[in-house]
């Protein structure tokens, strides 16, 4: 947990005063969501957090182990194949119609 979430606008505004500036000297560009940009990010999925808690609002993730020889598999796979919907499959745990764990 974060804390409440902060406009980037906001922010910006804000780094404008804290510099000592006005906030007209200097001026915020609006660009829009670029391709591949995310709204938010998961830093975890649900099978890789502990339910306990470390401290408040902290918590630690599990460590999802893999043999050497499925690692191997997995690396020679792609470099036998590569393109990137399969790296983008992998990275997300899944191979084919399962999923890699």
């Amino acid at each position: 947990d974060m804390g409440e979430p902060v406009k980037i606008v906001d922010l910006a505004r804000n780094l404008i005063k804290l510099s000592g500036k006005k906030e007209d000297d200097i001026r915020i560009t609006f660009t829009g969501i670029r391709p591949g940009e995310k709204m938010y990010e998961e830093l975890m999925n649900k099978d890789e957090i502990h339910p306990e808690q470390v401290f408040e609002k902290i918590y630690r993730g599990k460590v999802q182990h893999m043999k050497c020889n499925e690692v191997e598999a997995i690396i020679q796979d792609i470099v036998n194949d590569f393109s990137k919907e399969k790296i983008i499959n992998y990275a997300n745990g899944k191979k084919g119609d399962n999923y890699v764990r």
